[in-house]
């Protein structure tokens, strides 16, 4: 690979490519990767690893990292939340969706338009 992992910055490109061209088995491994060599992935990082899970599917994974991510106390932005509840909506999960809306619910999270119009 090449790729020096001592900076954020260069390791987030990295992964936004390998998400957005399906990659996202190699975009977990320089995630992992990532984290091995002592970089802290931030919001930027969780989130494109999430949207790249929820656009194959893969809510499992997307669920347990965004998880981790706010157990770090890293906050999920409006996109990472609208990421997941669209993913779950289009899979046809709509009480899996239900239910983490009602978490965002319970746990004080801003809710904004574009989350409202996702469940309409």
């Amino acid at each position: 690979r090449g790729l020096e992992l001592n900076s954020i910055i260069p390791c987030s490109v990295m992964l936004s490519g390998l998400c957005k061209t399906g990659r996202i088995d190699e975009a977990l491994s320089l995630f992992y990767e990532m984290k091995a060599n002592g970089l802290r992935p931030d919001l930027v990082a969780y989130s494109i690893v999430i949207h790249g899970l929820c656009r194959l599917g893969e809510f499992d994974m997307a669920v347990w990292l965004y998880d981790e991510m706010c157990n770090k106390r890293i906050h999920p932005n409006s996109r990472t939340r609208g990421a997941m509840l669209l993913g779950l909506c289009q899979k046809g999960m709509l009480s899996e969706a239900r239910a983490f809306l009602d978490s965002l619910i319970s746990t004080g999270s801003t809710l904004d338009i574009i989350l409202y119009n996702i469940v309409i």
